[in-house]
């Protein structure tokens, strides 16, 4: 218990330099940004605690409050941004499909018909339109289960 106690005691800048480094590495290893928030506070209390004597019970007390706020202000305004994706749908293959080019395979009959899109026939159903013919060239703007909901492209 007095090993512990020694050590909460005797960190200086140096301790909280190597405590904020090694939680950097950690977070660099894992990818997280959950241990990006602990090191920033570790960096951010080794220079308070350069500037001013502090108890150790007040250095850790600072350490905890700094992690807490950075990790709530870094979840709700950091790591949003630094996951954006230039191809946010990438993994969602009916969100792909939205805006696509089908061609009508059958005349639509009260709205309902098949598609054709890429190489995969889908059943349809037009919105706002309520006939085309075979052949006609469809825009998808939904896709619910099996169904794509497709609108006529406009010409152009």
């Amino acid at each position: 218990m007095n090993a512990v106690v020694e050590f909460l005691e005797g960190m200086t800048i140096w301790r909280w330099g190597i405590l904020g480094t090694v939680l950097l590495i950690a977070e660099l290893l894992t990818g997280t940004t959950y241990l990006l928030w602990p090191a920033a506070a570790a960096f951010a209390t080794g220079v308070i605690v350069f500037g001013i004597d502090l108890p150790w019970q007040f250095q850790w007390l600072i350490f905890a409050g700094l992690t807490i706020a950075l990790t709530v202000l870094g979840d709700r305004f950091v790591r949003p941004n630094l996951f954006k994706s230039s191809a946010p749908n990438l993994n969602r293959p009916r969100e792909q499909m939205v805006g696509a080019r089908a061609i009508a395979l059958n005349d639509f009959r009260d709205g309902l018909g098949r598609v054709k899109i890429g190489d995969v026939e889908w059943t349809a159903e037009l919105d706002g339109a309520s006939d085309v013919a075979a052949g006609t060239s469809l825009t998808v703007t939904s896709v619910e289960s099996s169904l794509v909901r497709v609108i006529p492209r406009a010409a152009g």
